[in-house]
C-alpha cells in the first residue's frame, strides 16, 4: 500500500504520531499535516522502503530518545520540501530530524527551529548515511548539550549543503555544525553565523572532528558562490583532526566571507596546525573581502550603511535575511545592529 495523508491533524497519541514500515511497498506521501505533542514518541518514524515524500507539514513538540521530529531509518531517496520542524526534544540524537543509515535523501526549503538533543539539535546524520543533499533550509535556534547545535554528522558521507542558513544555534561544542567520522562533505553558498557555545566549548561555528576527511568549505569565485562564516563564539572553524602529511585531514576554506579584511582576525578565528602542530590545516587564504555591517557591499562602513539600517529600523523577519539592516544575523533590525555598525564605522577593505 502507498497511503496519501493530507491535511490531517495528528496529536497527543501514545508513542509515535505516524509510523511507516515501507519494506516491499511504494513510497508514501504526507502533506500539509499537523503532527504534534507526542510526549513519548516521534512525530514521524519512517523505516525501510524509499521514495517517501513529506511536503508542507508542521511537526512540533514531540519527545523521543532520538529523531523526535522525524526519524529516518534504513530508508533512501526520500524528499522533504517546505516542512516546519519545531520545538521537538530528543534525549540523544537529532531533536528535529535524524537520519540513520539512510542514503540519497533531499531536504529543500525546510525550517528547523527550536529543537534540542544531546547531539545534532536541529539535524543529525549517523550510521553510514551517504549522499544526502540539503538545499535552502533554515536551521536556527536549535540546541545540543554536547555537539552540533544546528547540524551534527557522525559516520555520514558525501553530504552536500547548499544555500543553508545556520544561525543562532547553541551547543556545548560546535554551535553551528559538527563533522565527525565523515568524509567528502561540502558546504557551499551558506551562512553559518551567530552560533554560540556553553561551558568549556571552543567553537561556535564549525568543528571538524576526528576522522573527518575531505571537508570543503571553499567558495567558487568563478560563479561567485561563497560561504559566510562569521560572528560565532570562539572559533569560526576548528580542525581537531590529526595532522597527516598527505593532507587528507586538511580543510579547504578558501574564498570564504569572514566579514573582515583583517588577516590576523581571520587567523584568530581558526584553530589548526598553526595553533597546535599535531592538528591538521585549515586553508583560508585567499578570502573574500567583506566587512561586518557593510550592508551595501561596497567594502566600507559609512553613512550609506547607516541610512539602510535606519530605514529598516524595527524590521522583524519571519526568516533570517528578511531584514536588510540585520547586521548581527538575529533576524531583526534594532539597537544591537546599530551598535555593531558603529563599532565598525569607518572601516574599509583595501
Amino acid at each position: 500500500a502507498a497511503p496519501w495523508l493530507a491535511n490531517c491533524d495528528i496529536h497527543e497519541n501514545q508513542e509515535r504520531g505516524i509510523y511507516v514500515n515501507g519494506q516491499n511497498a511504494p513510497g508514501i506521501r504526507i502533506e500539509y499535516c499537523q503532527i504534534s505533542d507526542h510526549d513519548n514518541g516521534r512525530g514521524i518514524h519512517i523505516k525501510y522502503g524509499s521514495g517517501h515524500q513529506l511536503t508542507g507539514n508542521t511537526i512540533s513538540a514531540n519527545s523521543a530518545y532520538d529523531g523526535a521530529g522525524i526519524h529516518f531509518e534504513s530508508t533512501d531517496s526520500n524528499t522533504l520540501i517546505g516542512n516546519t520542524i519545531t520545538g521537538n526534544t530528543a534525549s540523544r540524537w537529532g531533536g528535529g530530524i535524524y537520519f540513520f543509515s539512510s542514503d540519497d535523501n533531499t531536504l529543500s526549503g525546510n525550517t528547523i527551529t527550536g529543537n534540542s538533543a544531546s547531539a545534532g539539535g536541529g539535524i543529525f546524520f549517523r550510521g553510514a548515511s551517504t549522499g544526502n543533499t540539503l538545499f535552502g533550509n533554515t536551521v536556527i535556534d536549535n540546541t545540543a548539550s554536547s555537539a552540533g547545535g544546528g547540524i551534527g554528522l557522525t559516520d555520514a558521507h558525501y553530504t552536500t549543503f547548499t544555500g543553508e542558513w545556520i544561525a543562532q544555534n547553541t551547543a556545548g561544542e560546535a554551535g553551528g555544525i559538527s563533522f565527525g567520522g565523515t568524509d567528502n562533505c561540502t558546504l557551499r553558498g551558506s551562512v553559518v553565523a551567530a552560533n554560540t557555545i556553553t561551558g568549556n566549548g571552543t567553537t561556535g561555528g564549525i568543528l571538524v572532528g576526528s576522522d573527518a576527511q575531505g571537508i570543503s568549505l571553499a567558495g567558487d569565485p568563478d560563479n561567485e558562490i561563497y560561504n559566510t562564516i562569521c560572528l560565532n563564539d570562539g572559533c569560526q572553524v576548528r580542525n581537531n583532526n590529526a595532522f597527516r602529511p598527505d593532507g587528507l585531514n586538511d580543510v579547504d576554506a578558501r574564498h570564504v566571507i569572514w566579514l573582515t579584511c583583517d588577516t590576523q582576525e581571520i587567523e584568530d578565528g581558526i584553530y589548526d596546525y598553526i595553533d597546535d602542530a599535531s592538528k591538521a590545516i585549515v586553508y583560508w587564504n585567499p578570502f573574500v573581502d567583506s566587512l561586518a555591517a557593510d550592508l551595501d557591499g561596497d567594502c566600507d562602513v559609512d553613512h550609506s550603511e547607516l541610512g539602510i539600517l535606519l530605514g529598516d529600523w524595527g524590521c522583524v523577519g519571519s526568516q533570517p535575511g528578511d531584514c536588510p539592516g540585520d547586521c548581527d544575523f538575529d533576524g531583526d533590525t534594532d539597537h544591537s545592529d546599530l551598535g555593531l555598525l558603529l563599532g565598525h564605522w569607518g572601516e574599509a577593505c583595501p
